[in-house]
């Protein structure tokens, strides 16, 4: 099984999310139902030979209001 971790500014941001209802890809944002929670804008993703983890590059915006401002084609 995959696991999937959230980089962000080179970091490990966050816990590790075990499942995901798509396959991660990048341009997507990943984000909880809560519009006043975190967006998380896709920019790489990485994984090594034989890890079970995927890294997920991400950018952070603080909500959807902000994604919706500052992401070319989400609204």
């Amino acid at each position: 099984m995959v696991k999937y971790t959230l980089v962000l500014n080179g970091r490990h941001n966050g816990p590790t999310i075990n499942f995901l209802p798509i396959e991660p890809q990048v341009g997507q944002l990943l984000h909880t139902a809560d519009p006043k929670s975190p967006y998380y804008l896709i920019e790489c993703i990485t994984q090594s030979i034989d890890d079970e983890f995927v890294e997920l590059h991400v950018k952070k915006f603080e909500n959807k209001l902000s994604a919706v401002n500052r992401v070319n084609g989400f609204y």
